[in-house]
């Protein structure tokens, strides 16, 4: 039975479960959870009111549900297992959410360019942005992440698997070859 409607909660969903379809372990894990989750987005999307929000819920909760499905009790229904687990998932995500909304970030400062200005600006971001397209990915894509996004040249080094001092070349050597195209 899945739960359509967009306010269905939690309570509702564990009344809806019938006793037959409630009980055993499923023989596969996975193909409960695709069954399970329309009734789980419709869950999560009522509580976070944010469809993408709503998709990482689901995402996590099916994560934690096939880590842990070894740790399932048989004498428990299935099904309001892994409520159990959306609901808990859910509700760390609104309060995480509600963190990210009571930390104000500092008002931006507005500045006006002249137009000339602002349209020369422009035609110069638009030129880096076709020397950034030219770069090979491997130096493009941590020039992007530390020099727009504001990621930790350490943080990106570890998800490269390479050391700090290595991407701190391949920075320097991006950056060089952006200068020489803007020569050009």
């Amino acid at each position: 039975m899945a739960c359509g409607d967009a306010r269905c909660t939690v309570q509702m969903r564990l009344v809806a479960v019938e006793p037959e379809e409630a009980m055993g372990r499923p023989e596969a894990p996975r193909e409960e959870l695709l069954r399970l989750r329309p009734s789980i987005l419709a869950l999560a999307r009522a509580r976070l009111h944010h469809f993408h929000d709503a998709q990482d819920a689901v995402q996590e909760t099916c994560l934690r549900v096939l880590r842990s499905v070894d740790s399932w009790r048989p004498d428990a229904p299935f099904e309001r297992w892994v409520f159990t687990i959306a609901a808990n998932v859910v509700r760390d995500m609104a309060r995480r959410r509600q963190v990210r909304r009571e930390a104000p970030l500092p008002p931006p400062e507005e500045t006006l360019l002249p137009a000339g200005d602002a349209l020369e600006r422009g035609d110069d971001l638009e030129r880096v942005r076709r020397a950034i397209e030219k770069l090979d990915p491997s130096e493009s894509a941590p020039l992007v992440l530390y020099l727009i996004h504001g990621v930790p040249q350490a943080e990106i080094a570890q998800h490269l698997d390479i050391p700090v001092e290595h991407l701190r070349v391949r920075l320097f050597r991006a950056v060089r070859k952006i200068r020489r195209a803007l020569k050009e």
